[in-house]
């Protein structure tokens, strides 16, 4: 899902932190998207576990789920789940197909816990590249790695057609959340953004439950 709207945009260097690698992904970065410098794309956040509640641990197949060999779909599948049948999360990895691309309209307080503050000026450019939880993503800005709350359109946080956003999403991100797992049958991936599972979830202990 990209949007391309601008050519004008300042590239700011992006680079990975030290837990971040290059792997090999189902797809490339489009042609014509805006890439930021120096930060390779596709790119792979390692640990990963998105969204609130997010843990690894014992996961449940919802129906017939697939478990790759590495970290792309075009991999030969190792072996299947069953609907029903119990499996062991040992890591998650975000990958990075499409950096997002955000400018600024005006003035943004960016304040990460105790760290001092940022404010982001009006017409700089923030790269959005995965998300955390809670309203958080993964960006940079001016050489600088920032667990950045929202301030742009996303869907959770989108109010109202005339909300104003401080800032603009140019650029969609695209990225693909896969899961590593252990099983009896052996050990492979999972492209837990397609796959009906149900996860572990940190924050009850509830019993693992299909969606619906």
């Amino acid at each position: 899902m990209t949007l391309q709207q601008v050519r004008w945009l300042p590239m700011v260097i992006l680079v990975a932190c030290a837990s971040r690698e290059q792997a090999g992904t189902d797809a490339v970065s489009e042609s014509d998207d805006i890439v930021p410098a120096n930060l390779a794309i596709p790119h792979v956040n390692r640990p990963a576990c998105p969204g609130e509640g997010c843990a690894y641990g014992e996961w449940m197949a919802c129906d017939t789920v697939f478990v790759h060999a590495r970290e792309t779909t075009t991999s030969p599948v190792a072996f299947q789940l069953a609907p029903m049948e119990r499996f062991e999360v040992t890591e998650g990895a975000t990958h990075i197909l499409t950096a997002g691309v955000v400018v600024v309209k005006r003035p943004q307080i960016h304040a990460e816990y105790a760290r001092d503050p940022v404010e982001f000026q009006a017409g700089d450019t923030v790269y959005v590249l995965d998300y955390l939880g809670e309203g958080f993503f993964n960006t940079w800005y001016r050489d600088t790695m920032l667990e950045t709350e929202v301030f742009w359109p996303w869907e959770p946080r989108r109010t109202g057609p005339d909300y104003d956003f401080a800032g603009d999403m140019v650029q969609e991100p695209r990225t693909q959340f896969w899961v590593a797992v252990g099983h009896a049958k052996g050990s492979g991936y999972v492209f837990a953004d397609s796959a009906e599972l149900a996860p572990a979830y940190s924050l009850d202990d509830e019993p693992l439950r299909c969606p619906g």
